[in-house]
């Protein structure tokens, strides 16, 4: 690009208006890959009052947006291959509700996906989300967040706990009172309390699954310093998907 700075810029603008970058990031995917990773991240914007997708985060004070990158594994690291935004703004306004913008994130890949499991983490953990996962008979694994979640057959609770250095199993268990999971359980040395892990698949192979997934913090912060993300902002939603694609 020879030209000025403000004439290149015009330049990207027409390129991304005239182009479809989704369709070649989904190149990217891996068809040897064994899973695709699901991982959300805040866009902090405190300095945007007017932009239509921008609302509050997680503390409710700081002004942004989510993110939610797919990504298939690479020798310890992640490549991503397609990601859906939302915001409380976006869903206050009636758009598509987090849940649905989630799985949406999913449906993008669905054809590829075949039967690799979707790893998603602890944030993911809703029944809602479950149901359609297991409707559109996506394979899935999810680490929890432990609670009063589960119950048996019976309509029992049942409580999640073991002791240190063991791996406990529990299958066919109800997570709460909607969709019926694997759990298992491990606490490892050095960690100061147990792990769960909760899938479709058989347990041992979900825990399998998720000791694969790792580094997608570290794809993150590059994406967002070495390539200036954090400074990325677009009045138009279209446009900024378009530059994070």
């Amino acid at each position: 690009m020879t030209k000025n700075e403000a004439a290149n810029y015009k330049l990207g603008q027409r390129f991304r208006e005239a182009n479809d970058p989704q369709a070649v990031l989904l190149r990217l995917f891996r068809e040897e890959a064994s899973l695709v990773i699901g991982d959300p991240t805040e866009m902090q914007r405190p300095q945007e009052n007017k932009t239509v997708y921008v609302g509050m985060l997680s503390d409710r004070e700081t002004k942004g947006y989510w993110l939610m990158l797919l990504a298939t594994p690479y020798h310890g690291w992640a490549i991503p291959c397609g990601f859906v935004d939302y915001s409380s703004k976006t869903i206050n306004q009636g758009a598509t509700p987090r849940n649905q913008r989630h799985f949406a994130a999913s449906q993008q890949v669905k054809e590829l996906l075949g039967e690799r499991p979707l790893m998603l983490d602890r944030e993911f953990s809703y029944p809602k989300l479950l149901e359609n996962l297991v409707r559109e008979e996506v394979n899935f694994v999810i680490r929890l967040k432990v609670g009063p979640s589960f119950c048996d057959g019976e309509d029992q609770p049942v409580a999640l706990s073991m002791p240190k250095g063991e791996i406990r199993i529990l299958n066919k268990i109800f997570y709460k009172g909607r969709v019926f999971v694997n759990v298992i359980g491990v606490w490892r040395e050095g960690f100061s309390e147990p792990m769960w892990v909760m899938t479709n698949l058989v347990a041992k192979a979900g825990l399998a699954f998720y000791d694969e997934r790792k580094k997608i913090e570290e794809t993150f912060r590059d994406l967002k310093s070495l390539l200036n993300f954090h400074k990325l902002m677009n009045k138009r939603l279209c446009l900024m998907e378009k530059w994070w694609l």
